[in-house]
């Protein structure tokens, strides 16, 4: 998709490497020509054809692949702060709690909060295995709109009926009384109007 396009950009611009892997070439590809790896991207590739992890990364695609990514760029030493991602469909990276910075409070690891969507109808106990709100609305088949995934677009912004949140990174300002369910999880008990 788009490869000739990327490969115009690729001869007009000097610093823009391209490497192509195909999971199954065709009958009439060639190795070198058409593409650099057979199989899917991965840390072994990523780790053959760059010099240090020291670089932001940019994914897209379907959750298994992003997630096998995700992780192996987190075990290489790549900070969180440095890979974006945006899924197909309603697929996300499901990221645990050991792999991202939490703002720590004493009811968040111990406590069970029960999160209700007030226009679903839907009360759910918390997960607490999941890291946000927009991936535990999904897996409970409550459709929240989203963007980036990251907590700059704002389309997952729902308003706060009653409780309060908790965000997963500083930087975000959401409206007040409302919150960005992709960087957030409960902190209470929660009302979400969604």
């Amino acid at each position: 998709m788009l490869k000739a396009e990327v490969d115009r950009l690729a001869e007009s611009t000097p610093n823009l490497r391209v490497h192509v892997c195909y999971t199954k070439p065709g009958r009439d590809d060639v190795q070198g020509r058409d593409y650099k790896s057979e199989g899917r991207l991965n840390m072994d590739v990523l780790k053959s054809i760059l010099p240090s992890s020291n670089y932001d990364y940019y994914m897209c695609g379907n959750g298994g692949f992003m997630s096998s990514l995700f992780n192996g760029l987190k075990e290489w030493g790549v900070p969180e702060s440095k890979i974006h991602f945006e899924a197909f469909g309603p697929a996300t990276i499901k990221k645990t709690s050991d792999t991202v910075t939490i703002k720590k409070s004493s009811t968040t690891s111990t406590s069970t909060f029960n999160v209700s969507f007030a226009k679903s109808g839907k009360k759910i106990p918390w997960e607490p295995g999941l890291v946000n709100l927009l991936d535990f609305a999904r897996e409970h088949g409550v459709r929240i709109d989203s963007g980036c995934c990251a907590g700059s677009c704002g389309s997952c912004s729902i308003a706060i009926k009653e409780g309060e949140v908790e965000y997963l990174s500083k930087e975000v300002s959401p409206e007040s009384g409302s919150c960005l369910t992709c960087v957030c999880r409960p902190k209470s008990n929660l009302v979400l109007d969604a």
